[in-house]
């Protein structure tokens, strides 16, 4: 156990800290640091952890966009009926990640893959959008009608569909202020080489394919374009 951390830990500060500053610029990485807790369940969307297990944080900027990205691994206590047993359960293990815009918004999105849970604040209005595809995968709840048809237009709808085929598991997001708050439920553990086969050139394309989803939510969403820079 103890080679194994050694040996994976060279990996992430020799290796995985290389491939991430060779693919981004402006940017920095810690494979021990993260977001934290309090700043991920503000959203109202994720509730708040028993236990948590975060790793892999990587801060930079790309297209003027600010972001910030971690795995995560949320754990609720469960107490068996007879409270005779209790053992921790996981309820969120994947991706999470923040974009950082210049725009300020006064009001509130949410949208939640429909396979998945969330936390709705009441005070929010459902959004019924143009879309049956998008409707069919995807609940949205904002602040007023206005805002949610103001942010999901029919092409934001199409990039937001283009994301969900980019990943395996549950989407949540959260736009509020100047961020949007971005949850991939996947069960994937990031950035992750296995210690059973040497390394090898084709064993780290997983790994820039973690990397560049980064800027690909960027690139995707459109973020860098006028709706979201524009300050207010």
């Amino acid at each position: 156990f103890h080679i194994n951390k050694s040996f994976r830990d060279i990996v992430k500060k020799e290796i995985i800290s290389k491939l991430i500053k060779e693919h981004l610029e402006d940017v920095s990485y810690d494979a021990k640091a993260f977001i934290p807790v309090s700043k991920i369940i503000k959203t109202g969307i994720i509730k708040s952890p028993d236990k948590s297990i975060a790793e892999d944080y990587i801060k930079g900027i790309y297209k003027g966009i600010g972001f910030e990205v971690c795995d995560i691994d949320y754990q609720e206590l469960i107490t068996s009926p007879n409270e005779h047993h209790s053992s921790y359960e996981t309820y969120f293990k994947g991706r999470w990640y923040i974009y950082t815009f210049n725009r300020i918004f006064n009001d509130e999105l949410i949208i939640i893959e429909k396979n998945g849970f969330g936390h709705i604040k009441s005070n929010l209005e459902k959004i019924e959008t143009e879309s049956i595809e998008f409707n069919q995968k995807f609940s949205v709840y904002a602040t007023t009608q206005t805002f949610g048809f103001y942010i999901i237009t029919s092409t934001m709808i199409e990039r937001l569909l283009e994301v969900e085929k980019m990943h395996h598991g549950r989407i949540f997001y959260y736009l509020s202020k100047n961020e949007l708050h971005v949850g991939i439920d996947d069960r994937k553990d990031y950035l992750e080489i296995s210690l059973k086969k040497p390394l090898s050139q084709e064993r780290l394309s997983p790994i820039i394919s973690d990397i560049a989803l980064i800027p690909a939510m960027i690139d995707r969403l459109q973020l860098d374009q006028s709706k979201f820079v524009s300050a207010l």
